[in-house]
């Protein structure tokens, strides 16, 4: 169905917040109905109705926002992976000839904290 509509299904990792565009959203919304909580009662029909004014609230540029910055995260945190990937795929030589001897003493270059 989304492939007749021309759209990609990209699988995110559960409940990773960053990642989902909706839990900015849905921080949104519950941060505009919070704000428009002043007044008792405190019933969960005024809840509903402060929810529903909420998402009314929210524009078509509110969701390009959220999706362009987890777009962003998303990318930034995939490049800082595949640098971390390609550093791990290095070879690593630690040379313990030059700081480890019989007689170690405070002049020695070597920090053994």
């Amino acid at each position: 169905m989304t492939k007749e509509k021309l759209h990609t299904v990209i699988r995110l990792p559960s409940y990773h917040c960053q990642y989902n565009a909706i839990e900015l959203i849905w921080a949104q919304v519950k941060g505009h109905a919070t704000r428009h909580n002043t007044t008792p009662s405190f019933t969960a029909n005024k809840i509903f109705n402060l929810l529903n004014n909420a998402c009314e609230h929210v524009t078509s540029n509110d969701w390009k926002k959220v999706v362009d910055k987890t777009r962003r995260i998303i990318t930034e945190d995939w490049q800082r992976d595949v640098r971390f990937d390609y550093l791990c795929d290095q070879e690593l030589i630690i040379n313990l000839e030059d700081c480890f001897s019989d007689s170690v003493s405070d002049d020695d270059d070597c920090d053994l904290r």
